[in-house]
């Protein structure tokens, strides 16, 4: 019986530490499941590998809730949590209709893969009840310096986000290589 009982609860701890960092709607980390796997490999990857932060910002996501109603910005975002899977990275829904992935690749590869990305979104509707919808992204995509934290990393990706967004949507940009994070915004703090 002291068996079985310590086998529920330990089957309770598991699911309840799934229930925190798991996003219910998306099947992605959540932003704390996020940052802590995020810190995770940014601590194991040395100075000398390479790692890159891609943001992804659904584009107009206000006027999708708006023009076709919730169940269809539910479905949006379930969409892009598909479109943005990449087996090789960290995945999270950061918030609303922000995700992030983290890959242990340079910048020019990130880049390849965030517009690849892009483009599998573009390339699937989603069925709304007044019709299907293409959604797109602004993908900022940002690669770490030897001594940036995940914050870091992710304030250099945001500032290429903001630029894809001024650049008319629909893109991908890439942080400045001279860009300096010394005193990133922070993004996320438990």
């Amino acid at each position: 019986a002291r068996l079985r009982s310590a086998e529920r609860f330990a089957s309770l701890q598991r699911e309840i530490i799934r229930l925190a960092t798991i996003d219910p709607l998306t099947g992605l980390c959540n932003r704390r499941g996020f940052f802590e796997q995020a810190t995770q490999v940014r601590a194991r990857t040395g100075p000398d590998r390479k790692l890159s932060a891609i943001l992804l910002d659904i584009d107009n996501f206000k006027h999708i809730n708006d023009s076709y109603g919730h169940e269809a910005g539910d479905e949006a975002i379930r969409a892009c949590a598909e479109a943005a899977r990449f087996d090789e990275a960290v995945a999270g829904r950061l918030g609303g209709d922000e995700f992030a992935l983290l890959v242990e690749r340079p910048l020019p590869e990130s880049l390849e893969i965030a517009k690849g990305l892009r483009r599998r979104l573009a390339s699937r509707p989603v069925k709304t009840r007044k019709g299907p919808i293409t959604l797109t992204w602004s993908i900022g995509v940002g690669e770490a310096q030897p001594q940036d934290s995940v914050d870091q990393i992710l304030a250099r990706a945001d500032a290429a986000l903001y630029n894809a967004k001024t650049q008319g949507r629909n893109c991908v940009a890439s942080a400045p290589s001279g860009l300096r994070m010394k005193e990133a915004p922070k993004i996320w703090s438990e």
